[in-house]
């Protein structure tokens, strides 16, 4: 394609635990991870030196009982004012210390 050396990110999916637990035949906590670990895992093989990146919405985080592969370099929060973890300056900064107890030392937190 001619193309590779342009790509600085791959933006891996957005919610996958949201997502997951309002399917019909949900999966396992486990099972998202190791998903998610995969299909990183896949996108590093083939561009090893681009970013991967995932979201995650914040009643999962505020939770507090998932997981992120280490193989993804930046998560980040979806916030909207509807959820009650992102309603005042506390809430958000609860959100953001919860979701960086679940990083490695590699991995980075990115906003949107």
């Amino acid at each position: 394609m001619g193309l590779e050396d342009s790509i600085i990110g791959v933006y891996l999916i957005d919610g996958p635990y949201w997502k997951n637990s309002s399917a019909k035949k949900p999966l396992t906590n486990a099972a998202v991870l190791k998903n998610l670990q995969e299909a990183a895992g896949l996108v590093k093989q083939y561009f090893p030196e681009v970013a991967v990146m995932l979201t995650e919405a914040a009643p999962v985080i505020g939770a507090g009982n998932i997981r992120f592969p280490a193989n993804v370099d930046w998560i980040g929060p979806n916030c909207y004012l509807y959820y009650d973890e992102c309603k005042t300056i506390p809430e958000l900064e609860n959100l953001y210390h919860k979701l960086a107890q679940n990083f490695s030392s590699e991995q980075k937190m990115i906003l949107r």
